[in-house]
């Protein structure tokens, strides 16, 4: 016995970038007074790569009807396809899959093993079949030859839209600020901010000369970074 049921899989996977400017980039403070910087995070999102799986999956059943345990257990399931309906059926390029048997099964016990075979549409199909055969060495009447019940077909459609699964969807923004001595820096906004798509965020950091003298530079460090939250 078998299942399958066509499948469109389509994963989006995205990459973010984030640029980051002042205004103004510099400004002379005489002690005691304070001045404003206001900042900007451009944070981009694009899609960094598409691939899709185009296929059929299901699962397998096979049931030992005998009173031994099988020999040589063997399942071959393959893609087929039709160019009518009703028509004849043709093999699929590139879509077979032989299933990994890891034990023989004993007399009167079932097992279900499940599969997935991926392949390309084929240009004018109109139908599509998956097939499986299941063979041993053992069967009663054929010893040491491949053989069994015969071939079951199952038919099954491929999906008009596919099932997306988007990769680093969602983002979080940081930013590191760090003062240098002598001065007080306050932010209007420390974040952090979690970002669905593409976004500007803007903030102020205002800079206090508390016990710097004239002629003497200093360098706010200001870091920003941009890290997907989705894997």
């Amino acid at each position: 016995d078998k299942t399958a049921d066509g499948i469109w899989l389509r994963r989006v996977r995205y990459q973010w970038d984030i640029q980051k400017s002042a205004e103004p980039s510099e400004i002379t403070l005489p002690q005691g007074n304070s001045g404003d910087i206001n900042y900007t995070l451009n944070v981009t999102r694009t899609i960094g790569g598409i691939m899709d799986f185009i296929g059929v999956q299901g699962e397998i059943c096979v049931t030992n009807t005998g009173s031994v345990p099988t020999e040589n257990l063997t399942i071959i399931d393959t893609v087929k396809y039709a160019n009518t309906t009703g028509g004849p059926l043709f093999d699929v390029p590139n879509a077979s899959l032989r299933i990994i048997v890891l034990s023989q099964l004993p007399g009167g016990e079932t097992a279900c093993y499940p599969y997935r075979v991926g392949f390309s549409p084929v240009n004018g199909a109109v139908e599509y079949w998956n097939e499986v055969n299941v063979t041993i060495t053992n069967y009663v009447g054929h010893l040491g030859e491949d053989f069994g019940p015969g071939p079951i077909l199952v038919p099954f459609q491929l999906p008009q839209e596919p099932a997306v699964t988007e990769v680093k969807k969602n983002a979080t923004v940081s930013d590191s600020l760090s003062c240098p001595a002598g001065f007080t820096c306050t932010s209007s906004d420390p974040g952090r901010w979690n970002l669905t798509d593409s976004g500007i965020i803007t903030y102020t950091v205002t800079v206090t000369n508390d016990a710097v003298a004239c002629g003497q530079n200093r360098t706010i460090n200001n870091t920003a970074t941009v890290t997907d939250t989705t894997k």
